[in-house]
């Protein structure tokens, strides 16, 4: 049942994300096609275009993403997937993979954006900023870079959770009449008390992986409170990066997902 969960879903969102997937495809090829020959007008053009599909192919994902949700389980629609002979949790969990399979491909095509904007830099002379320091290739490097993905992908999974969390609170029944409204109340609520909580927490204890002499150690930076502004900007010596953020996403999913799927079985109505 959960397959079949997930190729419904996957035939809607499809529909409206392959549409944005050939269109920002077709904007980088013909970026990079525009910018061989000397037509300055149409590659500056283009190369606009192409800094815009990066954010808003994102924020278009994350949206489509949030608006099937609703649909799927509070519209219209709701009445039947309430009514399938499949748990509430299977019916969450496609939702999430397949959230998490779109994101995924919204963010090679925006990586493919990134190269194709590199290659059209360099390839006009343009002067791009160069590291101060050597990358090393080491294993310490990779640890850092493996270490850096696996916590995109917690952030990613933790997004998914905020917005479902915030859709399906929308839906309880002492807020569902102004749904909408309070889901988006919920979402600017819940960043702005988790961005708080980041900043606070990376500012006051600031507790970093430090990926050094080929061996990850975990070590509290020294904070110089007498030039405590200075010391803000600077960073450790070496490979590293704050423990806080992968922890704040790991506790935001082990706490809403099940929050969520508790709903989903007790407090939720369709409209």
């Amino acid at each position: 049942m959960l397959g079949k969960l997930m190729r419904h879903e996957l035939r809607s969102t499809g529909r409206i994300l392959s549409i944005f997937y050939i269109v920002a495809v077709a904007t980088v090829l013909l970026q990079v096609l525009a910018s061989l020959p000397e037509q300055p007008v149409l590659d500056i053009l283009l190369t606009l275009g192409t800094i815009v599909i990066i954010p808003a192919l994102l924020v278009g994902t994350l949206v489509i993403i949030a608006v099937r949700y609703y649909q799927n389980l509070f519209g219209r629609e709701g009445y039947l997937t309430q009514t399938l002979p499949v748990s509430k949790g299977k019916v969450l969990l496609s939702h999430t993979l397949l959230a998490l399979f779109w994101l995924f491909c919204s963010a090679l095509i925006c990586l493919l954006a990134i190269v194709a904007l590199v290659f059209i830099l360099s390839s006009a002379s343009v002067d791009l900023p160069e590291t101060t320091e050597p990358v090393q290739g080491g294993i310490s490097d990779l640890l850092y870079l493996l270490y850096q993905m696996g916590a995109l992908v917690l952030q990613a999974v933790s997004y998914i959770a905020v917005i479902f969390f915030c859709i399906t609170l929308s839906n309880t029944r002492l807020f569902i009449k102004n749904g909408v409204l309070f889901s988006i109340v919920w979402y600017i609520a819940a960043y702005t008390v988790l961005g708080l909580i980041n900043t606070l927490l990376t500012t006051f204890l600031p507790v970093y992986i430090c990926f050094y002499d080929n061996a990850p150690f975990i070590a509290l930076q020294h904070i110089d409170w007498g030039g405590y502004f200075s010391n803000l900007m600077s960073e450790p010596p070496y490979l590293s990066a704050s423990i806080w953020g992968p922890i704040i996403n790991c506790c935001c999913i082990a706490v809403l997902f099940p929050l969520i799927n508790w709903m989903l079985k007790k407090k939720t109505s369709v409209r």
